[in-house]
């Protein structure tokens, strides 16, 4: 039994065995007999859930492989504005410009020439408060526009048919991580577009406050989060944005993201994957075992403990152990995970690799750069300076100062 195995059965196993409680005790409640999982976090979460259907309980759970990206950009003939597109975006404070690209469904490397023409490169970020009323960006952007609309409506039209073959609609309940109910928005969008009457009841580990980027302008959502549900609770805390990569990469499946959707040569519409982030010429990265460890040791502790009662009242003392690594890691745990890589929206970064303390003290700004990237924000502290200190207090100063 390696150490992988140990955190998975000491730390994410109850949340997974609190989180499908809650979400067996919902769907009791609103009558729904239709579970679709969201790829690819969704794919450890129908794993959990399953273990407490059996066969005794008329409801019904599917894969269903889609991603931000495959939903998004579909929809974006609709209004592919900036101020629109900002909202789709991860609510990170840097946005790099590769990042924009991704977003639209374009290739950056076919535009290279694009690029230098209005001051960027491949590595150019842009600051989040900066990002629509940047010149460069707005100008380069409107060049982009025809562009953007025929890929959207050729992947809208493949969308459609996926869609159809997966009888989606009526009432139904998705799954996925969290955490603003973006992919909600844009499925919901699309079915609304194809005339398909759904209600749809949304289920997450958390909603984060900046959900309501996805409900403006009277956009209604059903959705709930277990852990923390700044949509009902708006003077909730949330608990894992300080490690949000960490939190991520636990439940991550071992295939590439989806990418779009194309008709096979047996005439059905099926989901393409990206080339998985961590396999490199042809082999797989350590990170992949060591997360299928994780992940065996969370479904061997909901295995072994789901004939428990549990209240929802206790989610924190179930998820305890976790938030505790994550807000205020041990060492240990620093040790096991900081150095994978994490990818986001079509970049890599590392969960929590700083550079040294005299070099941030030469660059200050190089720190403001790597700390914003860093998707595990109190483990970079504590490997910067290593001594004990509070982090994730340090963390919350440092988030309200920027």
């Amino acid at each position: 039994m390696d150490e992988y195995y140990q955190f998975g059965e000491k730390n994410l196993g109850p949340l997974l065995l609190g989180y499908s409680k809650w979400l067996l005790e919902n769907c009791r409640k609103e009558d729904i007999h239709k579970v679709y999982f969201f790829s690819r976090d969704g794919y450890l979460m129908k794993q959990a859930f399953d273990m407490l259907l059996g066969c005794k309980i008329n409801i019904k759970t599917f894969y269903l492989e889609v991603s931000r990206r495959s939903l998004r950009v579909p929809i974006l003939w609709k209004d592919y504005s900036l101020k629109n597109l900002l909202t789709m975006l991860t609510p990170s404070m840097l946005i790099p410009i590769t990042s924009v690209f991704d977003a639209v469904g374009l290739n950056v490397n076919n535009y290279q020439t694009l690029l230098v023409k209005y001051g960027f490169d491949i590595n150019s970020v842009i600051y989040r408060k900066d990002f629509l009323n940047n010149k460069q960006l707005k100008d380069m952007y409107s060049e982009l526009s025809s562009d953007i609309k025929k890929v959207s409506l050729a992947e809208y039209a493949n969308l459609k048919e996926y869609l159809k073959e997966r009888e989606l609609g009526g009432k139904f309940a998705i799954v996925d991580i969290g955490w603003s109910g973006g992919m909600q928005r844009f499925l919901q969008t699309t079915l609304n577009e194809m005339g398909i009457k759904s209600e749809i009841y949304g289920y997450y580990t958390g909603i984060a406050k900046y959900y309501k980027r996805n409900v403006s302008d009277g956009f209604v959502l059903n959705m709930h989060g277990y852990l923390f549900d700044f949509m009902h609770n708006p003077f909730d805390k949330d608990c894992r944005n300080c490690f949000v990569g960490l939190y991520e990469m636990l439940f991550l499946e071992n295939k590439g993201s989806v990418e779009k959707y194309v008709r096979n040569a047996y005439g059905q519409i099926e989901a393409v994957r990206y080339p998985y982030e961590y396999m490199e010429s042809g082999e797989l990265l350590p990170e992949v075992e060591h997360i299928k460890s994780t992940q065996e040791g969370a479904l061997d502790y909901v295995k072994e403990h789901q004939s428990d009662s549990i209240d929802s009242i206790d989610k924190f003392r179930l998820c305890g152990n976790l938030l505790s690594e994550g807000q205020n890691p041990s060492s240990k745990s620093i040790k096991l995970f900081a150095n994978f890589r994490f990818f986001d929206e079509g970049e890599y970064y590392k969960l929590a690799r700083p550079r040294s303390l005299w070099f941030y003290l030469m660059h200050p700004s190089d720190f403001k750069l790597d700390f914003l990237k860093s998707r595990w924000k109190t483990a970079f502290l504590k490997r910067l300076l290593v001594i004990p200190l509070p982090y994730y207090n340090i963390y919350k100063l440092l988030k309200r100062i920027s």
